[in-house]
């Protein structure tokens, strides 16, 4: 979790600051869920790495599926969106790839499609 940490406090604060705050927003939303609820967060690879072995050893929330999102398909991911479930572990757990961008300026096929909805130009 140091990926929380920088020298700018501005940044730190609003990174939430430490791990603290993802424990506490794990328990409280498992307090919260029924079985079968889900948490989805959308968080750097490095802090989804650490809440989903958190979550998965200290409470009865497994990983569910998580979305690998990429600005190009030769990098590596810059964001992950995690599911969280409550209750039963199920198999398989689903893991995507979204990437952004087919190439510099040029949008992929799949960012297109999600985003038809909200722009014209797509």
């Amino acid at each position: 979790m140091n990926a929380l940490q920088n020298p700018d406090k501005r940044k730190s604060i609003a990174r939430h600051t430490d791990a603290s705050f993802y424990r506490e927003l794990i328990q409280k939303a498992w307090s919260w869920l029924n079985d079968g609820g889900q948490l989805q967060l959308v968080l750097p690879p490095v802090i989804s790495t650490s809440v989903r072995e958190y979550a998965d050893k200290l409470t009865d929330f497994h990983p569910a599926k998580a979305i690998h999102i990429k600005s190009f398909e030769s990098e590596d991911a810059f964001r992950q969106i995690i599911c969280l479930r409550k209750g039963e572990r199920m198999q398989p757990n689903e893991d995507t790839i979204f990437t952004i961008y087919k190439e510099r300026g040029i949008y992929s096929n799949a960012y297109k499609e999600l985003l038809k909805p909200f722009f014209v130009n797509f």
